[in-house]
């Protein structure tokens, strides 16, 4: 019986993953095409292993502490048994098996991701910088970090913003996680899973290489000018008072771009923002959750779109862009689940047959 119920569960949980396993592989396989085409190395074991290792990391960091707190507070007689009783009760067993399809998707689809940013000056040199600096000023009226640095250009609070910009990581393993297993409403699970596939494809690569460019923080690196050093100056400055790991994570950067690396999370991509367009993600699957993840996660997005500018990652424009083109792609995913259910509704009236899949208990 129990052999049965599980195989009903690992058969729910691909019916009701399909959909995003199949865009997510429609993308790597395309990624693969072309870097063979281009003659591109393409895989790389230890970015995959790397991503291995930070999903159990997530599951550990996520399931840990709230086993712990559960703990200290009942003080069962036998850890053991309530070990059991958790697991029992918090529908581990069916929310790994809903999780695992999409988390191991996503395994194999990041580390494709990352190989095509590194690779972006093979596709198109970077050279829309001086239009994007351009376009900020024209929104702006000046440069958009000058409009904002009497608010924070002071060094704790560069300190307070760059800690919240390199915990959007958080989102990509935690978060993902977490979408992927326990977001219990089926339709905005999918739709989340889809749009997030898609933003990664459409705003994170074909937008990074149509629109090529590089950031404030490696203007002066990549065009050879000085516009920029008031910015980083300052932020070296901050530096010595409050450590920016920014800067750290930049001259990172700088060295893997010299060198050709092309691991997970290597890269220099400016436009558009795709801190801004996963923090919008999860801002809009916020509001359709409650009005207090909505208004957490937006809160999270703006501190997150002022760190892309203060901290010279991003023009402003790259993370307008990226919230737009996220808003469209979460629109038009939406849409096409609703149509794709109408048709299935249809089709289940006229032939007898289910009106839609097991999704998830």
């Amino acid at each position: 019986m129990k052999l049965e119920s599980l195989r009903q569960d690992i058969a729910a949980s691909i019916t009701a993953n399909r959909p995003f396993v199949t865009v997510a592989a429609l993308y790597w396989l395309t990624i693969l095409a072309v870097f063979l085409w281009k003659g591109l190395p393409f895989f790389r074991p230890s970015a995959y292993l790397s991503n291995v290792f930070l999903y159990i990391a997530a599951f550990i960091g996520v399931a840990g502490p709230a086993f712990v707190y559960r703990l200290l507070k009942e003080r069962p007689e036998s850890p053991f048994a309530f070990v059991r009783h958790c697991v029992t009760a918090w529908k581990v067993r069916e929310r790994l098996i809903l999780a695992a399809p999409a988390v191991l998707t996503l395994i194999v689809f990041l580390p494709a991701f990352s190989a095509l940013k590194s690779a972006i000056p093979a596709f198109s040199p970077f050279s829309f910088d001086p239009q994007f600096i351009a376009l900020d000023r024209a929104i702006h009226g000046t440069d958009p970090w000058r409009l904002i640095h009497p608010l924070v250009g002071y060094p704790f609070v560069s300190f307070l913003l760059n800690g919240a910009y390199h915990l959007w990581i958080l989102l990509l393993y935690i978060g993902a996680l977490l979408v992927a297993g326990w977001v219990e409403r089926p339709e905005v699970r999918l739709q989340f899973l889809i749009s997030y596939v898609l933003c990664w494809a459409l705003v994170g690569s074909l937008a990074a290489i149509g629109f090529s460019s590089v950031g404030p923080c490696f203007y002066d690196d990549f065009y050879g000018s000085d516009y920029f050093s008031p910015l980083m100056n300052y932020l070296a400055d901050a530096d010595r008072v409050y450590p920016l790991a920014a800067l750290d994570v930049q001259q990172q950067l700088l060295e893997w771009a010299a060198l050709g690396s092309h691991g997970l999370g290597r890269g220099i991509t400016a436009m558009p923002s795709m801190h801004l367009s996963i923090a919008c993600l999860f801002a809009v699957l916020g509001w359709r959750i409650s009005v207090g993840w909505g208004v957490g996660l937006t809160a999270f997005m703006i501190l997150i779109l002022l760190g892309s500018v203060h901290l010279g990652y991003h023009y402003a424009v790259d993370g307008y862009a990226a919230i737009i083109a996220t808003a469209a792609i979460w629109q038009g995913v939406g849409w096409c689940l609703r149509f794709s259910e109408r048709r299935s509704e249809r089709h289940g009236r006229r032939t007898g047959a289910p009106l839609g899949p097991a999704l998830a208990r």
